[in-house]
C-alpha cells in the first residue's frame, strides 16, 4: 500500500513536515504503482542547500507507515543553481536509500518528472519565487 510525502526541506533533513509536504494518494495492494499526480511546492524560502525530498512509505491503517526509501534532489540540481526557470520537464530514476542516504539494500526505485517555474517576487524583496512541480512518481521493485 505505498504512499508518498514530499515536500522542500533543509539539507540533510530526512522527515517532511506535515505542514510543508503533500501527500499522495495510497495505491492499496500495489507492489508497482504509478500516480500520475501533479504538486507545486514552493521554494521561495528555501534555505541554501534546500533539497527536494520524497519519502516512500507502506501505509499502514494501524500505527505507524513502514519506511521503504527516500530520495533527495538537491534544488540546486533542479534549479540549475539558480532561480533560473526550465520550459522542459526533467524525468529521471531515483533509486531509493536509507534514512541516512546510503544504498544499503534493494528499496526499489522511482521515476520523478518535475520543472523548475519562476514564480512572482516574494513581498518585500526582489528575489523571485519559485516552485519546483512534481508532474508523476512510479515507485517500482527493482
Amino acid at each position: 500500500d505505498p504512499v508518498c510525502r514530499l515536500g522542500i526541506v533543509g539539507s540533510g533533513v530526512r522527515k517532511v513536515p506535515k505542514k510543508k509536504g503533500h501527500t499522495s494518494s495510497i495505491k492499496m495492494k500495489n507492489l508497482n504503482p504509478t500516480w500520475e499526480e501533479t504538486f507545486d511546492l514552493p521554494a521561495h524560502d528555501a534555505v541554501d542547500g534546500a533539497e527536494l525530498l520524497v519519502v516512500v512509505e507502506d501505509y499502514d491503517k494501524v500505527g505507524s507507515n513502514d519506511f521503504m526509501g527516500l530520495v533527495s534532489l538537491p534544488l540546486q540540481d533542479i534549479g540549475r543553481g539558480g532561480l533560473e526557470a526550465s520550459s522542459d520537464w526533467v524525468t529521471g530514476w531515483y533509486d531509493l536509500v536509507d534514512a541516512k542516504g546510503r544504498a544499503d539494500k534493494p528499496r526499489g526505485a522511482v521515476e520523478l518528472k518535475y520543472m523548475w517555474v519562476a514564480g512572482q517576487p516574494v513581498p518585500g524583496t526582489s528575489v523571485g519565487g519559485s516552485t519546483v512541480t512534481k508532474k508523476t512518481l512510479e515507485p517500482v521493485i527493482k
